[in-house]
C-alpha cells in the first residue's frame, strides 16, 4: 500500500501492533501469519477495528481471480494474491469472530466493508477445492471454504443488535446464501450434513434470521418472485435433502434430540415463500409437506415444541403442525389441494385421531386456528370443512378406511366423542354424501363474478362460462357468449362444484322448512336424480313451527361451511344487501335485486290462510358460503317451496356463484334461526 495511505490512517495504540500493521499493508504473508497467531490479534478494541480495517484494505486491494477451471488449474493461478486473501479470511474467521461480541466497533467495520467480505466469501466457496487444496482430504478441502462463509456470515449477524438489519441483502449475499443453500459435495451432501454433530446448523440460522427479518424478508421475496419454477424446485429440494441427511445422521450415532430445532427451521425458511405463484407450483410438484412429513414419523421418540404452547411434544407431531392447518386467508387453494391429498396418505388422519385419543378431554390442541377469522375448532374438524372440495373428500375417506374398528370403538366412547368425533363425522358424512350421489342436472342462467374479471349485466339466457362447450351450449336459448379474463384457476368452481353447492342449499332449504336435521336431509334421495326437486313427506307441522316459518319467509338462508358442522342461519334481506367487498356492494346486481324484488312478491298470504289439502308455492332463496383458500365464494341459490299439509317438496331454479377475496370482504355480523 502507498505509504501516504498509510499516514492517512489513524495510528495503533500499542506500538508493536502499529508495526504489525505496517508491514502487513506492505504485502507480509510472515505477519499476517503473526496476526492470526495466540497473541497476535489486540485486545484494545480501538487497535482491533483498526487492524480489522487494514484486513479489509488487504481484501480490496486484490483483485477477485477468476472463476474459470481453466485459468484456475494452469500456472496463471495467482497462489501470493490467494494466499494472502486466504490468511485474511483466515483470521476474520477465528479471532476476530471470537473478538465480535459486545464489539460495535467491529460491527461498523463489517457493515462498511460488507460487499468486500462477500465478494472474497463467494470466491473460497466457489474454488475451496484448490484454494484449500492442502487440508488433509479432499472432503475438507471442498467444504472448507462454504463452512467458512457460513460461520462467518451467520456469526456477525448473530451478534448485530437490530435483527432487522442484519447484512444488507444485497444481490451478493443473496447469491451467496443460495449458493451455500444449494452447494452440494463431490457425493451429492449439502452443506448442513458437515454441522450434522452440532447444535445448531450456522447456514439454516442464517437464512432462517433472513426470512424472518421483515425487510430483509421483503427483499427476499422480491428476488424470489423472479425465479422460474425450475430455481424453486432446486431449491425445495435442497431443504428436502437437509431434512433427510438430518434424519439419516441419527443411524450414524448423532444424537436427533439435540439438533432437533434446526430441521424445524429448514421446514419454516422452505414455507416462507408460498404466496408466491411460481413457488407454490414448485412446492406443490415437490410435495415437500408429503415427504417431510412420512419421513418425520421415523422420530417419534424424539420431543419438540410446536410454535404455540409450552409443552413439548412427539416430532411427528410438530411437524404436522407445519403442514396443517393452512391459514386460508392466504393460502391459494391450489395449494391446499396439492398438498392435503399427500398428507392424507402419509397418514395425517391417523396422528390427529391418535393426538385426540392420547389426551384428557380439554386439554387444548397444539394445532392453530385455520382462519384469521374465527377458531374453526379441532383440527378433525377443519379437516371436515375441506370435504367441500372434492378430491380432500375421497382422500378423507380413504383415510377414514384404515381406522381400525378398535379405535372407531374408543372414538365413539370417549369423552372428545360430543365435542369434536361425531361432529367431524356428521359433516364429513353430509359433504361426502352430496359428492357420492351427483345430481345430473343443468342449469344454464349461472353467472361467476370476481372483481377480478369485467362484470356485464347479465339476462336469464345468457351464459358467460368458460366450460361453455362441455355444458351449455346445448342448454341455452340463445348461443350467446360473453368474453371474459379467466379466473385464477384455484378460485374457479367448475360445474360439479355447482351441482355440490346447489345440493347443500336444496338440503338446507328443506331442513328449514322442515326442521328436520340436515344430516337426516341428507339421506333423503330422489328417484331420479336428475330432476332439480327433493321432496319429504312428514307430520303435519305444529302451529308454532307453522308460525316461525310464516314470521322468517322472507328472510334468505345462510349455510356457512367452515364450522363443523355447517352453521344455517336466517339472514334478513337487508342484511344481505349490506353485503360488501372492496368497499362496494355484493349482492346488487341487476340479476340479485329481480331475485330478491320476486321474492317479496311471492311471500303475498299467509301459511295459515292456505286450505287445507291446496299446496302452496313460494321463493326461498339460500346462500351458501365456501372457502377455497384466500378466495370465497358465495353459491347463491333460487329454489320455489311447495307446501301440503303432510309433505313439502322444494325444486332448484338456478344458482349464482360469486368468488371474491377474503382480504377484501367486510364482517357481514351474525344471523339468526329465530
Amino acid at each position: 500500500m502507498d505509504s501516504s495511505l498509510t499516514r492517512a490512517r489513524p495510528r495503533a495504540r500499542n506500538s508493536r501492533t502499529e508495526s504489525l500493521l505496517r508491514e502487513i499493508e506492505r504485502g507480509s504473508l510472515t505477519h499476517l501469519n503473526r496476526l492470526s497467531g495466540p497473541t497476535g490479534w489486540p485486545n484494545d478494541l480501538h487497535d482491533g477495528s483498526l487492524s480489522l480495517r487494514v484486513l479489509f484494505g488487504v481484501l480490496e486491494k486484490e483483485p477477485v481471480p477468476p472463476s474459470d477451471p481453466a485459468v484456475n488449474l494452469s500456472a496463471e493461478r495467482p497462489t501470493e494474491a490467494v494466499n494472502r486473501c486466504r490468511l485474511v479470511l483466515a483470521i476474520i474467521g477465528d479471532p476476530v469472530i471470537k473478538a465480535l461480541p459486545g464489539n460495535a466497533l467491529l460491527l461498523n467495520v463489517f457493515k462498511e466493508n460488507e460487499a468486500t467480505l462477500l465478494r472474497w466469501l463467494a470466491f473460497v466457496s466457489h474454488e475451496s477445492s484448490w484454494v484449500y487444496q492442502d487440508l488433509h482430504s479432499s472432503y475438507e478441502s471442498e467444504t472448507f471454504g462454504p463452512m467458512l462463509a457460513a460461520d462467518v456470515l451467520y456469526s456477525i449477524s448473530k451478534r448485530t443488535y437490530d435483527r432487522s438489519k442484519i447484512l444488507d441483502i444485497s444481490p451478493y449475499f443473496v447469491d451467496l446464501l443460495l449458493y451455500l443453500w444449494n452447494w452440494r459435495d463431490s457425493g451429492g451432501s449439502s452443506l448442513s450434513s458437515a454441522y450434522s454433530r452440532r447444535e445448531t446448523c450456522p447456514l439454516t440460522s442464517l437464512f432462517a434470521m433472513a426470512t424472518k427479518a421483515p425487510d430483509a424478508h421483503h427483499t427476499l421475496e422480491e428476488i424470489f418472485s423472479a425465479f422460474s419454477t425450475k430455481h424453486h424446485c432446486h431449491f425445495i429440494q435442497s431443504s428436502a435433502r437437509r431434512l433427510n441427511e438430518w434424519i439419516s445422521s441419527g443411524d450414524q450415532g448423532a444424537n436427533l434430540q439435540v439438533s432437533h430445532t434446526w430441521p424445524l427451521k429448514i421446514i419454516d425458511i422452505t414455507q416462507r415463500f408460498i404466496n408466491l405463484p411460481t413457488y407454490v407450483d414448485a412446492y406443490v410438484k415437490r410435495q415437500f409437506p408429503k415427504n417431510t412429513w412420512y419421513a418425520s414419523r421415523r422420530l417419534s421418540h424424539i420431543l419438540a415444541r410446536p410454535p404455540l404452547g409450552a409443552e413439548e411434544l412427539p416430532f411427528p407431531v410438530v411437524v404436522s403442525i407445519r403442514f396443517f392447518p393452512l391459514n386460508a386467508s392466504v393460502a391459494p387453494m391450489k395449494l391446499v389441494r396439492g398438498t392435503m391429498p399427500g398428507l392424507l396418505k402419509a397418514g395425517l388422519l391417523n396422528i390427529l385421531i391418535d393426538h385426540l385419543i392420547s389426551q384428557p378431554h380439554d386439554t387444548p390442541y397444539p394445532w392453530y386456528a385455520w382462519t384469521g377469522e374465527e377458531d374453526a375448532g379441532h383440527p378433525i374438524n377443519v379437516l371436515a370443512s375441506l370435504c367441500v372440495d372434492a378430491e380432500l373428500a375421497q382422500k378423507t375417506a380413504a383415510a377414514m378406511e384404515e381406522i381400525g374398528p378398535m379405535r372407531q370403538r374408543r372414538l365413539m366412547m370417549g369423552p372428545w366423542c360430543d365435542e369434536h368425533w361425531v361432529p367431524f363425522r356428521k359433516t364429513f358424512d353430509l359433504f361426502y354424501g352430496m359428492w357420492s350421489n351427483t345430481m345430473r342436472i343443468s342449469l344454464c342462467d349461472n353467472m361467476n363474478h370476481s372483481e377480478k374479471v369485467p362484470t356485464v349485466r347479465p339476462t336469464t339466457t345468457e351464459c358467460q362460462r368458460e366450460d361453455w362447450e362441455a355444458f351449455h351450449r346445448n342448454e341455452c336459448a340463445g348461443n350467446h357468449q360473453y368474453r371474459r379474463e379467466r379466473e385464477i384457476a384455484s378460485s374457479w368452481t367448475s360445474h360439479l362444484e355447482r351441482q355440490f353447492y346447489m345440493k347443500v342449499l336444496r338440503h338446507a332449504v328443506l331442513n328449514v322448512e322442515t326442521g328436520l336435521p340436515i344430516e337426516v336431509v341428507d339421506e333423503l334421495w330422489p328417484d331420479d336424480d336428475t330432476t332439480p326437486a327433493i321432496e319429504h313427506p312428514h307430520a303435519p307441522l305444529t302451529a308454532s313451527r307453522q308460525a316461525k316459518i310464516e314470521r322468517t319467509k322472507d328472510a334468505i338462508i345462510q349455510i356457512n361451511t367452515l364450522p363443523c358442522p355447517p352453521k344455517t342461519l336466517l339472514l334478513p334481506l337487508e342484511k344481505v344487501l349490506n353485503f360488501s367487498h372492496g368497499g362496494g356492494p355484493t349482492f346488487q346486481d341487476p340479476r340479485y335485486l329481480a331475485m330478491f324484488h320476486e321474492l317479496q312478491e311471492s311471500m303475498t298470504g299467509t301459511e295459515a290462510a292456505r286450505e287445507p289439502g291446496r299446496s302452496r308455492q313460494r321463493i326461498r332463496l339460500a346462500m351458501c358460503i365456501g372457502h377455497r383458500g384466500e378466495y370465497r365464494v358465495y353459491a347463491f341459490g333460487r329454489f320455489v317451496v311447495t307446501k301440503w299439509v303432510g309433505k313439502t317438496k322444494v325444486e332448484a331454479l338456478n344458482l349464482f356463484v360469486k368468488v371474491v377475496e377474503r382480504s377484501k370482504v367486510a364482517d357481514q355480523g351474525a344471523g339468526s334461526l329465530e
